[in-house]
């Protein structure tokens, strides 16, 4: 019998798990879930326009919140070797007051349940995932990284549930722990694209209980951030992927999302 081999492009291709929309179309409960506190409908795609996009809107509320996740918690930072995550954004956010969009772009456990803390303090202080996101007011400064003399910048951040939480300011005097930029500065810019880029490698097992992973983000295909970090095992938890606005005003907020896609190589055992 003639054996044909494999298209090298099909290759192992199902081996990865993968959850994503161009939004050209969008069922709300499909494969992405719009919500948040002004209800599902905050979300909605936008009617003839290329390359297709979703709305994500906010009520003219201060601290009101809008999410786009996966429908389910479908991703896991895994205790096997090999199974390494990776999630994209392309997006853009438009704010009437300036510097006071909130914005979260990465894996988060119970992204649909409260994922900001109010006036500007970012993400919520204690959750299982990794991500990008940006405040709207230096009153909150995060874990000490943000002071008042800085520019409105993209953040990196990586938690584990009961582990220290890692955030990374990317501003112009931050050459510290992980940053990649060496003095360049990323601003996050109403009504500019970003394409925000997210990878977690599971590294080895330090012991038991304890995995060391290392996380490298991107912003606009720029390499900015490397973290590596200890995660103890037992604290892992299954996590959505996708996108949180929060509104640092009394004004609407809203973010314009063109595609978002999470992936990881199968988790082949039971």
């Amino acid at each position: 019998m003639l054996q044909m081999k494999k298209s090298p492009m099909m290759s192992g291709r199902r081996d990865v798990f993968t959850v994503e929309s161009d939004f050209d179309d969008w069922v709300t409960g499909d494969k992405f879930v719009g919500g948040g506190d002004a209800g599902p409908g905050a979300v909605a795609v936008e009617a003839d326009i290329a390359d297709g996009f979703v709305d994500m809107e906010t009520a003219a509320l201060d601290n009101d919140e809008t999410w786009l996740p996966t429908t389910q918690e479908v991703f896991l930072f895994d205790d096997f070797a090999n199974k390494p995550l990776v999630g994209e954004a392309l997006l853009y956010y438009e704010e009437v007051t300036a510097d006071t969009c909130n914005l979260f772009a990465g894996f988060m456990n119970a992204l649909d349940t409260t994922p900001f803390q109010d006036d500007g303090n970012g993400p919520k202080a204690d959750f299982c995932g990794f991500g990008i996101y940006r405040i709207g007011s230096t009153a909150g400064i995060v874990a000490g990284n943000l002071v008042a003399a800085d520019t409105f910048v993209w953040n990196t951040i990586v938690d584990n549930v009961g582990d220290a939480q890692l955030t990374q300011a990317l501003k112009l005097s931050d050459v510290g722990r992980g940053n990649n930029l060496a003095g360049h500065k990323v601003d996050a810019d109403s009504g500019t694209f970003y394409r925000l880029h997210m990878e977690c490698n599971p590294v080895c097992m330090k012991s038991a209980l304890i995995m060391n992973a290392d996380f490298d983000f991107w912003i606009n295909d720029l390499h900015v951030s490397h973290e590596n970090m200890d995660m103890t095992i037992a604290n892992f938890t299954e996590m959505h992927f996708g996108v949180a606005i929060h509104a640092g005003d009394g004004q609407i907020l809203h973010a314009y999302v063109d595609y978002l896609s999470g992936s990881q190589i199968r988790i082949l055992t039971p």
